[in-house]
């Protein structure tokens, strides 16, 4: 099961499960989870995400991905993290979009897989944090599934 936390994450999601033309699959058959923890604008409140990380842990998910960071340090967020990894829970975050600055948190942090992006010339995007990479993937142009049906 998977569980994602931002309201951008249906582009994840579409990735993993896509059923297209366009695109197809990468998990067959998985259970996706959306568990909003900032609003449509892309703000909220750390305690959100926490509450977020904590519904993942009870609810027994096997993956949480994290499409966003912070620029510090949250002890509240290590927390969740360190406690969603001791259950077991394997958690992917976004370095960051910090133009060659250091990754954001919860990328961050040891137990969390970081990844960011590679453009078209499978080359670090010139948006891409620099620091605690764990994996880079092809990111500029990337084909997803759309909230309307479409790609």
């Amino acid at each position: 099961m998977f569980s994602f936390s931002t309201p951008g994450n249906g582009a994840v999601a579409g990735i993993i499960a896509a059923k297209g033309e366009v695109i197809k699959d990468v998990v067959n058959k998985p259970i996706i989870y959306d568990v909003k923890v900032l609003n449509k604008k892309g703000e909220g409140k750390i305690e959100s995400v926490v509450d977020g990380i904590n519904w993942s842990i009870k609810n027994n998910v096997d993956v949480i991905n994290i499409s966003f960071g912070f620029s510090s340090d949250r002890e509240g967020l290590k927390k969740a993290i360190n406690k969603a990894y001791d259950n077991g829970i394997i958690i992917i975050a976004a370095s960051g979009n910090t133009m060659g600055l250091s990754v954001d948190h919860p990328a961050n942090y040891e137990n969390v897989l970081s990844k960011s992006l590679l453009n078209e010339d499978l080359q670090i995007d010139t948006y891409a944090a620099t620091g605690k990479i764990d994996y880079s993937a092809p990111g500029v142009d990337v084909y997803s599934t759309d909230q309307d049906g479409g790609y």
